[in-house]
């Protein structure tokens, strides 16, 4: 029985740090788009995708 709940805490514990990076690669993907001066289109595009996209797998993992 103590097997199993170590490989659960190991789970959670790692659910959780990969929850926590992927918060913060979109806390800096936001960061830098307002960091900049003047974006262009294309990039304001790009960078609002990939938000969206971090968005959906930090919200697929929780």
């Amino acid at each position: 029985m103590s097997d199993l709940y170590d490989k659960y805490d190991e789970s959670i514990k790692l659910s959780y740090e990969h929850s926590f990076r992927m918060l913060l690669h979109l806390k800096n993907i936001i960061s830098t788009l307002e960091s900049m001066d003047e974006p262009d289109e294309l990039t304001k595009e790009v960078y609002r995708d990939s938000i969206i996209k971090k968005y959906e797998m930090l919200e697929d993992l929780t």
